[in-house]
């Protein structure tokens, strides 16, 4: 319910005193879906980042910036003008992680967190 997966059919739910209903609660949460789900195979790590960028609403000017931090922090460097299809599944998953911090979320769901991520990731 709270991914928008499913619609709740009664009570509430609020986080950080926000109403799951309301479009603001949004703007703070990152999801990280137990299956990978990219834009495209015959896409690159950088060309997904920058998209899941342009739909969290940041701006041009911070594209680099924002980019950049998330690639650093889960070690993504090496990887970013890969075809997402030549990645291993591990370094998918580390990928959807990466969308899912893009807009620096004040709360972040995982679902199934430890599925597929390589041993190092785990720690």
């Amino acid at each position: 319910m709270i991914a928008g997966e499913t619609k709740s059919s009664a009570g509430s739910i609020t986080i950080n005193g926000v109403s799951l209903h309301s479009d603001k609660l949004y703007e703070s949460l990152g999801y990280c879906p137990e299956f990978v789900s990219l834009i495209s195979e015959g896409t690159t790590v950088l060309d997904n980042l920058d998209y899941a960028r342009q739909v969290r609403g940041i701006p041009e000017e911070q594209k680099y910036e924002v980019i950049n931090e998330v690639i650093n922090v889960l070690r993504l460097n090496e990887y970013l003008d890969h075809k997402t299809v030549a990645l291993s599944t591990g370094l998918k998953r580390k990928l959807m992680l990466a969308i899912a911090l893009i807009n620096k979320p004040k709360v972040l769901i995982l679902d199934d967190p430890s599925i597929d991520f390589d041993a190092d990731s785990k720690r």
